[in-house]
């Protein structure tokens, strides 16, 4: 997801790099400030939501969260005050 959204970002103009950084576990337990900090921040947590649809008829009617993430990447710069790169 990281490399999607950063790949967005540059194509977008708002970072100069598409490359993305891998930290070790050590690294982000330092950037973080708690251990296990790399248990929080390379989790991989997938639900199927199968009690929502099958006990109170839930179906999803949005896109996924990839559609969401260009409209993100322009939220967040417009939030941030982020202009564009020159090319």
């Amino acid at each position: 997801m990281s490399a999607y959204i950063t790949r967005v970002a540059y194509d977008k103009g708002y970072i100069s790099s598409d490359s993305v950084s891998e930290f070790s576990p050590e690294e982000l337990t330092q950037s973080a400030g708690h251990a296990p900090a790399s248990l929080v921040f390379g989790g991989n947590a997938r639900e199927s939501s199968i009690r929502a649809r099958k006990l109170l008829g839930w179906s999803p009617s949005r896109g996924s969260i990839w559609d969401e993430i260009p409209q993100a990447v322009e939220s967040e710069a417009a939030r941030l005050n982020v202009t564009k790169k020159e090319p």
